[in-house]
């Protein structure tokens, strides 16, 4: 990351990325911590870090938009069960 003022919230083979750093700011997609170019309108100001999700060829896309939504909806159930105060 290249910035210091962040928390994650592990998850298996996710992390949820809390920062009040405008660079991690607004609903930014990566894998294993690598930019997904891509810009996504997600109204959040967390950011996402998937091991597993399948992405294209230029890392500007994700091949399949119900896996991402499978994963959010995974990581958000985890997040309400374990750390009610977000």
């Amino acid at each position: 990351m290249l910035v210091e003022d962040y928390e994650i919230i592990p998850f298996p083979k996710m992390r949820l990325i809390i920062s009040s750093n405008s660079r991690l700011s607004g609903g930014k997609i990566f894998k294993k911590q690598v930019l997904i170019g891509m810009t996504f309108k997600l109204n959040t100001k967390y950011c996402f870090d998937f091991e597993d999700i399948v992405i294209g060829r230029d890392r500007n896309s994700i091949n399949d938009p119900n896996q991402l939504r499978v994963l959010c909806s995974q990581l958000f159930a985890y997040i309400l069960n374990n750390y009610s105060s977000l």
